[in-house]
C-alpha cells in the first residue's frame, strides 16, 4: 500500500515589501539632508505537512490479525495559535479501499481499510475522505527547513487493516494512494 503525501506551503504572496510607502518623506535641499521611509513586511499564515513514510504490509502466515502500523511526521503552522486543518482524499473514491490492480476489467477486488490521525495534542481520531480535522501544532512546532524525526515530530497518521476484511482476499498487490493536506486555520 503506498499514501502519498502533498507538501502544501502556501507561500503566494507569503513575503511582500511595499515597493511605496504612504509616510515616507523627502528631504530638503542643503548642506546635509534626510528621509523618512518605512518598511513594510507582511506575513501570511504558511503550513508544512512532512517526514510520512509509505506504509506496507504482507498477510502474515496467521490471517486472522488485524495489519496495523503507526507513523510519525511533521506538520509546521505559523498561525498564532498554531492551529491547522488536515484533509485527506483519494482520486476517484469514496472510501479508504485498497484495489487489486490485476483482477479482471471490471472485476476490481477491494480490501476497506481505515486511517487514524493524532495531532500533537490530541488522540487518535479516524479519518474520512474530505472531512476537515483541525488540530493544532501543540508544543513541538519543528522548522520547516528542518528534516522530520521522532525528535521533532508532531503528528502521527496510523493504518488499520482488519483480518476480516482481507482474509478472503485474492492474491495481488492492492493499493491506493491517499493525499493529505493541511491549511492554515
Amino acid at each position: 500500500m503506498k499514501i502519498t503525501l502533498k507538501n502544501v506551503l502556501l507561500t503566494a504572496g507569503a513575503l511582500s515589501f511595499s515597493s511605496f510607502t504612504l509616510s515616507a518623506t523627502d528631504g530638503r535641499l542643503g548642506q546635509e539632508s534626510s528621509a523618512v521611509v518605512d518598511v513594510n513586511l507582511s506575513v501570511s499564515p504558511v503550513v508544512r505537512i512532512w517526514g510520512l513514510e509509505d506504509f506496507s504490509f504482507t498477510t502474515p502466515a496467521n490471517m486472522q490479525n488485524d495489519l496495523q502500523e503507526e507513523k510519525a511526521f511533521c506538520i509546521y503552522s505559523n498561525t498564532r495559535s498554531g492551529d491547522y486543518k488536515l484533509v485527506a482524499s483519494v482520486h476517484g473514491k469514496k472510501d479508504f479501499e485498497l484495489t487489486n490492480q490485476q483482477s479482471a476489467p471490471g472485476n476490481k477486488d477491494s480490501i476497506p481499510y481505515s486511517i487514524g490521525f493524532k495531532g500533537a495534542d490530541d488522540e487518535y481520531r479516524d479519518l474520512y475522505i474530505g472531512e476537515h480535522y483541525g488540530s493544532n501544532v501543540g508544543a513541538k512546532n519543528p522548522s520547516p527547513t528542518l528534516e522530520c524525526d521522532t525528535g521533532i515530530a508532531n503528528a502521527n497518521l496510523k493504518v488499520l487493516i482488519p483480518a476480516d476484511n482481507y482474509i478472503q482476499a485474492k492474491e495481488g498487490e492492492y493499493n491506493q494512494t491517499v493525499t493529505l493536506t493541511v491549511t492554515p486555520n
